[in-house]
């Protein structure tokens, strides 16, 4: 419940945060999460599938790190 939750939120946040655009030499901004994709994930690959694997298996290790630290910190939230 917990990651169903907060990851609707974290995904807002992530969107909320603008860098600048690459390719319109910072005259335009852009979301966070397209930037790291398009920029950081995306050239790193051949194939697209492979970055969009990429990108699915970083956000889940993202999730067991967070869900690690508050089982180790003995949070757990029940419904």
């Amino acid at each position: 419940m917990v990651v169903f939750f907060f990851s609707g939120m974290i995904f807002r946040v992530l969107n909320a945060v603008k860098v600048d655009n690459p390719a319109e030499a910072g005259q335009e901004t852009m979301d966070l999460v397209p930037y790291f994709y398009q920029y950081q994930i995306v050239p790193k690959f051949v194939n697209p599938m492979n970055a969009s694997l990429a990108y699915a298996l970083l956000y889940l290790a993202l999730w067991f790190v967070i869900l690690f630290i508050l089982y180790r910190n003995k949070l757990v939230f029940r419904v």
